[in-house]
C-alpha cells in the first residue's frame, strides 16, 4: 500500500508492529544530540523553567474490576469498530491521492496533501472523518484565501462537494464531502458504500501531524493501547464528554489522559518515549525530531529499549544476560486498565494535578504554574500538550464538575457491578 501521506519529508522508521498503516512524518533530524542541536532563547528558557517541575506517583487505586468484564471487554474490542481495516486505509489513500491532485490543478502552490487526525493515529473508526493537511511550496498568501480558491474550484462541480469555509483566525478550516466510489483492483470489489465521506482540510498544521504519529507509535508498543483509547474514546462520548465545543474533552485530551495513565501503571503499560534516557538509548534512524515555530518535538520510535526491559518481548527470553534484572511486565487486561482509569480520573486526580505524557504521567500543578502565564485564573483540568508545555489542552473546561460527574456515575456503576454494555451505553 502506498504512503497515507504523500509527504515532501521523510518516512517514520519502518519499525511499527502490523496494525499500523504506511504513514510518513514531518522530517527527522540525526544530529550529533539526540534532542537539541540547537536552541532558542524561548526554548532555553523552557527547558530551564522544565527542571522545576516535581513528579508525582500514581495513586493507589481501590476500584476492584468486576471478572465478567475481562469477557465483556474482550468482546467488545473485537467488533468490527476496534478492529484495524487496512482496506478502510486502501479507501482513505485513493481519496487522498485523488484529492491531492485536484487541489493541485487549482492551487499552483501546493506541494502535497497529507493525513492527520484518527486515520493518522490508527485510532479511525466508523463515525470518524477524514482530516487532510494541505502543504505549500509558497506561503506568502493567507490560508484562508488558498481555501477560498479551492472553495471557488468546488463550486464547478466534481468528485469533491463544499460543505462550508469555516475563517478561523488561528486555523481556517474547509468542510468537504466525496461520494467518490472506490475499487479494490486486487478484490475487484467496491470498498466505498454509497454513504458520502466527511473530510477536513486545513493548511500545514505540522504540530498536529507529529501529535498523531506520537499516539500512533505509542498504539505500536503494546496491542492494548489502541483498543483501550478507543474503549475510552467510546466511553467518553455515550457520557457527552468527548467535544471541546461542549465544554468537555476532545478526542486527543482523553487519548493523552490515557496514555499517561498508562505509563504510571505499576509494572508501566508503555515507556516515556520522549524522555531523554529513552531517547539517548534508541537507535538514531529512530528519532523524531522537528524544529517548528513554537517548540521542538522529539520522540522515539524505537521498541528496542522497552523490549530489552521485557522479558516477554525479549529476542532470546531465555537468555541470563538478556534476562537479567528484567522490569516486570504489565498483564492487564483492556477491560482492567479501563476500570482502573476510571479510578484515576474519578476517585484520585485533582487540581494540583498535572497530566503530562513528555514527563511521564503525573506532575504537580503548582510547579508549572509559571509555565499557564496566559491563563487568567487556575485550569480546571490541566493535561499539557506534549510537545508545548505552556499549552493546557483540557482548556475548554470551564468546571471540573463537567468530566467529573459522569466518571463517578460510572463508577457507581463498576461498584454495583453492572454489565459493561451499560458503562458505555450513550446517556440520555
Amino acid at each position: 500500500m502506498q504512503s497515507l501521506i504523500a509527504s515532501h519529508t521523510q518516512d517514520l522508521p519502518d519499525n511499527r508492529t502490523s496494525h499500523s498503516p504506511q504513514i510518513s512524518s514531518p522530517q527527522s533530524s540525526h544530529q550529533s544530540n539526540p534532542i537539541h542541536q540547537s536552541t532558542t532563547s524561548t526554548e532555553m528558557e523552557q527547558e530551564q523553567s522544565l527542571q522545576t517541575i516535581k513528579h508525582m506517583n500514581m495513586p493507589a487505586l481501590r476500584l476492584v474490576c468486576p471478572d465478567r468484564y475481562e469477557a465483556e471487554v474482550e468482546t467488545l474490542i473485537h467488533q468490527p469498530e476496534f478492529v484495524f481495516n487496512n482496506a478502510n486505509y486502501t479507501k482513505i489513500e485513493k481519496i487522498r491521492s485523488m484529492f491531492e491532485t485536484f487541489v493541485k490543478g487549482c492551487v499552483p502552490e501546493v506541494s502535497d496533501v497529507g493525513l492527520f487526525g484518527s486515520a493518522r493515529s490508527t485510532l479511525m473508526t466508523s463515525e470518524s472523518d477524514l482530516d487532510f493537511s494541505i502543504q505549500l511550496s509558497d506561503r506568502t498568501r493567507q490560508d484562508v484565501d488558498v481555501l477560498a480558491d479551492i472553495k471557488k474550484e468546488m463550486k464547478k462541480g466534481g468528485p469533491f462537494q463544499l460543505s462550508h469555509l469555516i475563517p478561523s483566525e488561528r486555523i481556517p478550516l474547509l468542510k468537504c464531502t466525496t461520494t467518490l466510489q472506490i475499487w479494490d483492483e486486487e478484490d475487484e470489489k467496491r470498498i466505498q458504500s454509497e454513504s458520502p465521506t466527511h473530510f477536513d482540510v486545513v493548511i500545514g498544521n505540522r504540530h498536529s501531524i507529529l501529535s498523531c504519529d506520537l499516539v500512533r507509535t505509542y498504539c505500536a508498543f503494546d496491542d492494548r493501547v489502541r483498543p483501550f483509547l478507543l474503549l475510552v474514546k467510546k466511553w467518553a462520548k455515550s457520557q457527552k464528554i468527548a467535544q471541546a465545543t461542549s465544554s468537555g474533552l476532545s478526542s486527543y485530551t482523553w487519548n493523552l489522559a490515557c496514555l499517561c495513565f498508562l505509563q504510571m501503571c505499576n509494572p508501566p503499560v508503555i515507556p516515556n518515549i520522549q524522555s531523554p534516557s529513552y531517547i539517548a538509548s534508541s537507535d538514531r534512524k529512530c528519532l523524531v525530531d522537528v524544529e517548528l515555530t513554537d517548540c521542538h518535538p522529539c520522540f522515539s520510535t524505537d521498541e528496542g529499549p522497552w523490549k530489552e526491559l521485557r522479558p516477554g518481548l525479549l529476542p532470546n527470553p531465555h537468555d541470563p544476560l538478556q534476562t537479567a534484572n528484567p522490569r516486570p511486565q504489565n498483564t492487564q487486561s483492556v477491560g482492567s486498565l479501563f476500570v482502573g482509569f476510571v479510578d484515576f480520573m474519578g476517585n484520585h486526580y485533582k487540581n494540583e494535578m498535572a497530566l503530562s505524557v513528555q514527563h511521564g504521567g503525573l506532575v504537580e500543578a503548582e510547579s508549572i504554574r509559571h509555565l499557564m502565564k496566559a491563563y487568567k485564573r487556575a485550569p480546571r483540568i490541566l493535561i499539557l500538550d506534549p510537545f508545548y508545555n505552556v499549552r493546557n489542552i483540557a482548556g475548554s473546561v470551564q468546571a471540573s464538575r463537567q468530566i467529573m460527574y459522569p466518571i463517578r456515575d460510572t463508577i457507581k456503576l463498576i461498584e454495583a457491578q453492572a454489565p459493561f454494555p451499560e458503562l458505555i451505553s450513550p446517556k440520555t
